[in-house]
């Protein structure tokens, strides 16, 4: 049986409510403080992998310790979150699409830099001169899961060539991911702040 989803009305409306209820909760607390003191406010907020792994989490303990709420994290692509937004799911998300939607407020965080990483040895059997394109077809990637299209982004934008089909293996955990590269099973785009100084593996190239 397949899920049950919301119309693109239906959306637009859930949106509505859930927005509704957040600020009817907040009103009553400054209207009437005593109400409800011992029941947080929910909050769900969509975030992709990356950040969960790296700057994020400081972010949520400042928050849970300074407002009243219960946090829901839903997991995703950076190039999902702001559907899940869209169909009501949370009421907010870290995505990379600058897109405003009417009703919210979008702000930027920041950037974060990505480099493609191999382990030495994995570096000199597949690219021992560098990151050419005919190389980067045939050696063995590492992604999160099949929504994950940055390293497909990544080639294009720095190494010029588009890469529609290559071998990769799939595992939907970061700390996952980044052990297989430091395995010598494969490379990765990483985020420069999930790799420690410390480690061996070597830095291929750069983006944003």
């Amino acid at each position: 049986m397949k899920p049950v989803r919301a119309t693109a009305a239906g959306e637009v409306l859930l949106r509505h409510v859930n927005t509704l209820n957040l600020l009817e909760d907040e009103a009553l607390r400054e209207i009437r403080p005593q109400v409800d003191a011992d029941e947080p406010v929910p909050l769900a907020i969509a975030v992709n992998a990356d950040s969960l792994a790296t700057w994020l989490p400081d972010v949520f303990w400042h928050l849970i310790n300074t407002r009243d709420i219960t946090l829901e994290v839903v997991r995703d692509d950076q190039e999902h979150t702001l559907e899940r937004l869209l169909q009501g799911d949370v009421m907010g998300c870290v995505s990379s699409q600058r897109t405003s939607l009417r009703g919210f407020n979008s702000h930027p965080l920041g950037v974060m830099v990505y480099r493609c990483y191999a382990a030495p040895g994995f570096a000199r059997r597949w690219f021992p001169d560098g990151l050419p394109a005919h190389a980067a077809r045939k050696a063995p990637a590492v992604l999160f899961d099949r929504k994950d299209t940055l390293h497909s982004k990544f080639m294009e934008q720095c190494v010029g060539v588009r890469m529609p089909r290559y071998p990769c293996h799939y595992l939907p955990d970061t700390k996952a991911v980044f052990a297989a590269v430091q395995h010598s099973a494969g490379y990765s785009v990483l985020p420069c702040l999930q790799v420690a100084w410390r480690t061996a593996m070597r830095h291929l190239a750069t983006s944003r």
